[in-house]
């Protein structure tokens, strides 16, 4: 569910026949509340003109406009927040997921590290960080923004799936499987589970492996990387039919997946390999 802020603001007079801004403002937060994004941003256009210096106004604009992709005009919203509440980590880390999004990792940096030095609980802007380190390969930086998000809790999924991350990048693949384990535990993201396969067949897992992508596949018969990483592990078992299986699954989930094309090649020339032999 999309996080808006919802404290209820202080109520203005206003002229009675006038739209009282309090329900406007009930209204669009339960209109996002239920998914109906586009319903939303009319209302709270209009409260931008009723309360046009109430920054959660325009951080709710701004996330809901982020939620539609509309990331340059949600960008200039949750400025236009921090304008008026400088201090506000939730709008610091919004703008930071926008300009993440924008391609801005530099300027997002920034925004996420505002918001964790204005809320060093903020396990959000602490994981951003990391990932953008990650993304830059400045391994020891994401070790170090990590650390407080499993100090405060060792539980965290996204903080446990980077830390996972980093780990098996470097060639730890032993505590990469311990975190994405917990990760997978506590979030149930496919993803998650992908990467802990990932982890058990580089220990020589290989059979625990392929039993826990089977079961993810059930729940998440849709996850085309979980079918490319069964059909990889199952070509590594020599069990080819089953790996052309699998890989045309994650072809048909997505024609330009160009791993499992490319796996699914390698496959096929096992298998016409394999019936010249006989």
């Amino acid at each position: 569910m999309l996080t808006i802020y919802v404290d209820y603001p202080v109520i203005m007079s206003m002229d009675q026949q006038s739209p009282q801004p309090e329900t406007l403002w009930t209204e669009a937060n339960a209109l996002v509340g239920q998914g109906n994004l586009l319903d939303a941003i009319p209302l709270y256009l209009q409260l931008s003109d009723l309360w046009p210096d109430r920054a959660a106004v325009w951080l709710n604009l701004g996330i809901v406009l982020g939620a539609l992709h509309r990331h340059g005009e949600a960008a200039q919203c949750l400025q236009r927040a921090l304008e008026m509440e400088p201090d506000s980590p939730m709008a610091h880390y919004q703008l930071g997921q926008m300009q993440e999004h924008l391609g801005a990792l530099d300027e997002a940096a920034r925004s996420y590290l505002m918001a964790a030095e204005l809320d060093p609980g903020y396990l959000d802007a602490w994981n951003s960080l990391a990932d953008i380190a990650l993304q830059c390969e400045e391994f020891d930086l994401a070790r170090q923004y990590l650390e407080p998000v499993l100090a405060i809790e060792p539980e965290d999924a996204p903080g446990n799936f980077l830390m996972g991350n980093l780990l098996q990048q470097q060639g730890d693949d032993e505590g990469a499987a311990q975190h994405f384990a917990v990760a997978y535990k506590f979030a149930n993201d496919p993803a998650c589970g992908n990467n802990l396969a990932s982890a058990l067949a580089q220990l020589g897992r290989t059979e625990e492996a392929v039993d826990l992508l089977h079961r993810l596949l059930q729940m998440h018969p849709d996850f085309k990387l979980a079918w490319n990483t069964l059909g990889g592990l199952l070509m590594q078992e020599k069990n080819f039919s089953a790996a052309r299986d699998a890989l045309e699954r994650a072809i048909a989930i997505d024609e330009d997946f160009h791993p499992a094309r490319h796996g699914l090649a390698r496959c096929l020339v096992q298998i016409r390999d394999l019936s010249h032999q006989v």
